[in-house]
């Protein structure tokens, strides 16, 4: 499943094809808990609820994660946070957690110094 965040709908379309289930998240998921959008995930396109483009991998196998990396960067050439859930994350809030990628992303860019 890749969980979609910050992508407006003409960049979601291009990616589509990537992965059977494709989960866009809008305003009204952000006090929900990755592991409430996993397990009943919303099927309509919402608005965008965050500029920065964030992808949430769940469940997809190593090697396919980084050729869905590879193929979105070759696709859509925008800075985008990439992630994969973990026993942590999934029971943190959509807003918290986006919060917590975009600390994460600033820390990194930042060559490791906050």
């Amino acid at each position: 499943m890749l969980i979609l965040i910050g992508f407006p709908s003409e960049e979601i379309e291009l990616i589509r094809d990537l992965d059977d289930e494709i989960v866009v998240l809008g305003p009204e998921h952000l006090q929900m808990k990755l592991n409430d959008i996993v397990e009943s995930p919303p099927q309509e396109i919402f608005e965008n609820i965050e500029e920065q483009r964030i992808v949430l991998l769940h469940k997809i196998s190593r090697e396919k994660i980084g050729e869905i990396i590879r193929e979105i960067r070759k696709r859509i050439p925008m800075h985008i946070i990439f992630a994969t859930s973990t026993p942590t994350s999934i029971e943190w809030k959509i807003k918290d957690l986006i919060e917590e990628l975009k600390e994460e992303d600033l820390y990194f860019s930042r060559g490791g110094n906050r």
